[in-house]
């Protein structure tokens, strides 16, 4: 079924789809056998992007990246090494650490933690925020509306600021970064300036428990309380456990904190900071068990040679090869039965040879296709 698509655009698509299997061939020099890795589940590999989500809890979606070195920061068991796995092994995994924590008895408020992962609520009240990458500041210098901004932190952890220039502010509290602004300020332009500087879209989340989950503003200072009312009615929560997971001072800690304690004056109230991730236990239900969910965002293959469209495609659910070349149009008049889907399987590339009609008949397996798969349409010999 042959569609209006350029000459000069299906040359382009036939070289690099040639070019790309040329390239395969020499990194890895074997072709796969289709069988071996028909039933084969994709393995995450570094810069997926992953969500994570409490099964039968509305609005309980975590969505972070792969880090170069492989880690996933999921914030109920901090960072896991994930490369490699599939997704059904890191749902079991995230579940079993889960249910491993839920096992361990409450530390006794009176007990000083001695692991640097873990610091009491009196430590944690004297924390402040540290400004990441990515941050928006609303930053104000009273009377002097003409330097006043809304500027965001650049991925090197600096901002560009008028008259001063460049200013680092990752890895440090706002009232460091508003302390520099003002004496640079000062220095060399306005005498003794009034500097604000205050964050903006700052947000909290709330896993973990049978109120409203996901993701709540932060308006001003919020304290534990307030924070976990904004997710359900806190005369439910009394005995309840609560994890603040947290970044702080380049590495995570996690704070333990009782409701019925924190209500009853025993217990410091803490301020709720921005990213923090708020793990509700109830200790009536400690036993139940949590089931997560894993899957890929953005997941996308690729199809070139003889398609109608050749071009990235997104998978929704699952995509098998014929649903892939019917998503790329069909099969040009020109093109043949037999594809070759390039995949990633460990730290190597492997071609794997399909043939359309052998599909068809029942004669070969309909490939599931994974995130990442590049599939190449053959030009049918005359």
């Amino acid at each position: 079924m042959w569609k209006q698509a350029s000459s000069a655009g299906r040359a382009l698509a036939f070289l690099l789809a040639a070019g790309m299997l040329a390239g395969c061939a020499a990194f890895s020099g074997q072709t796969a056998k289709l069988e071996e890795l028909a039933d084969q589940p994709y393995r995450i590999q570094e810069g997926d992007e992953l969500e994570i989500s409490l099964v039968g809890r509305t609005d309980s979606e975590f969505k972070n990246q792969v880090q170069d070195d492989g880690t996933f920061l999921y914030p109920l068991v901090g960072d896991l090494p994930v490369v490699g796995l599939s997704l059904r092994e890191l749902e079991e995994e995230i579940s079993r650490k889960v249910q491993a924590q839920n096992a361990v008895p409450a530390a006794s408020p009176e007990t000083v933690e001695t692991s640097s992962e873990f610091v009491t609520p009196a430590q944690a009240a004297h924390h402040l925020y540290v400004l990441q990458a990515g941050d928006q500041l609303d930053i104000t210098v009273w009377d002097h509306e003409d330097i006043s901004q809304k500027i965001q932190i650049r991925d090197d952890g600096l901002f560009q600021y008028p008259l001063i220039g460049e200013i680092q502010a990752a890895g440090r509290s706002i009232p460091e970064v508003e302390r520099e602004i003002r004496d640079r300020l000062n220095q060399d332009y306005i005498v003794e300036p009034q500097v604000t500087v205050r964050l903006s879209g700052a947000q909290f989340s709330v896993l973990g428990q049978k109120g409203d989950s996901g993701l709540f503003p932060i308006d001003g200072t919020v304290d534990l309380l307030t924070a976990i009312s904004k997710a359900g009615d806190i005369s439910t929560l009394r005995s309840s456990r609560v994890e603040i997971i947290r970044r702080q001072g380049g590495k995570q800690v996690t704070i333990r904190a009782d409701v019925d304690r924190i209500l009853s004056g025993k217990e410091i109230n803490i301020p709720v900071l921005p990213r923090d991730t708020l793990y509700i236990k109830l200790i009536s239900s400690m036993d139940t068990g949590l089931r997560f969910s894993a899957k890929v965002l953005n997941a996308r293959f690729t199809i070139l040679g003889e398609v109608t469209s050749p071009g990235a495609y997104p998978i929704e659910g699952n995509v098998d090869l014929l649903a892939a070349i019917s998503t790329a149009g069909g099969i040009t008049k020109f093109g043949s039965s037999q594809v070759e889907v390039i995949r990633t399987v460990g730290d190597k590339k492997v071609v794997l040879s399909a043939n359309v009609d052998r599909v068809l008949q029942g004669r070969q397996p309909n490939l599931t296709i994974l995130p990442r798969d590049t599939l190449y349409v053959k030009r049918r010999l005359f």
